[in-house]
């Protein structure tokens, strides 16, 4: 049970499914040579916990980036999350908008981004209540081929605004994903 717990935490908790592609540096400026795009899934997770009893979790998230460099990239980002603790009746909508700069150095790179985070809960015989929290994220990356155009990528990330109030458990973040340019 364990094992198909990590399995599939390994596979959906951290994964977004990321696209990015390397540039010659006489890649011409348009946008067919240097941009790039995303889609995936996160924050799938499921079980029971102490506070709320059992609950279900999943999101999406995408990307469009474009490739300033050979190194450096930069782009926006859009991640919605959504959780129901089913026993107690409680829905949370997490939407997240995050710009962010890449800089590739070999198989490493090093990434900066800002979270904008809009956080809805819905409470059976309760009024709705929402709230809006910032985070800044800087991180070190690994990167290794995974085919034709496609990289395995792991980024662990620091959130240089966490606090010992926030509503986030840790300022900590790993993520797991393959990047890819879809259709070349």
């Amino acid at each position: 049970m364990k094992f198909k717990i990590l399995f599939l935490a390994g596979l959906f908790i951290p994964a977004v499914l990321w696209a990015q592609r390397e540039i010659g540096s006489t890649s011409d400026w348009s946008l067919n040579n240097r941009a790039y795009i995303g889609f995936g899934l996160s924050g799938l997770n499921f079980g029971q916990d102490a506070f709320y009893g059992r609950f279900f979790s999943i999101g999406a998230s995408g990307q469009l980036g474009y490739m300033l460099t050979t190194h450096l990239s930069a782009g926006g980002g859009l991640e919605y999350n959504y959780t129901t603790y089913q026993d107690a009746g409680v829905k949370n909508y997490m939407y997240n908008f995050f710009p962010f700069v890449r800089h590739n150095i070999s198989n490493f790179f090093v990434q900066f981004e800002y979270n904008l985070v809009t956080i809805k809960i819905t409470q059976r015989g309760q009024a709705d209540s929402s709230g809006n929290f910032e985070r800044l994220f800087g991180g070190i990356g690994y990167t290794s081929p995974a085919g034709r155009n496609s990289y395995f990528n792991m980024l662990v990330s620091y959130d240089f605004l966490y606090t010992n109030t926030s509503v986030f458990a840790s300022p900590l973040s790993i993520r797991f994903f393959f990047t890819g340019w879809p259709g070349r």
